[in-house]
C-alpha cells in the first residue's frame, strides 16, 4: 500500500526547508531574526561558546586555510 508513495508522503509531511525559508520572511517578506541568526552561524570562520562544557570556546573553519 505505501510501496510507491512512501517517499512522497514524507517529503509533503516532513519539511524541514520549506518550515525553516517560512521562518525567517515575515508576513510582508520582511526578513525577521531568524535570517540573521543563520547567516551569522553560516559564516566560514566563526567562533561558538559552549556552556555546558565548561564554557569552552571553539574557532569553526570551514574553508581550507588554516589560522
Amino acid at each position: 500500500m505505501w510501496s510507491q508513495y512512501t517517499g512522497f508522503l514524507i517529503w509533503k509531511t516532513q519539511n524541514p526547508w520549506l518550515g525553516l525559508r517560512g521562518q525567517m520572511y515575515d508576513w510582508f517578506l520582511e526578513p525577521t531574526a531568524a535570517l540573521y541568526a543563520i547567516r551569522s552561524a553560516a559564516e566560514p570562520v566563526h567562533v561558538q561558546l559552549c556552556p555546558r562544557r565548561g564554557g569552552v570556546v571553539q574557532v569553526v573553519n570551514t574553508t581550507g586555510a588554516s589560522l
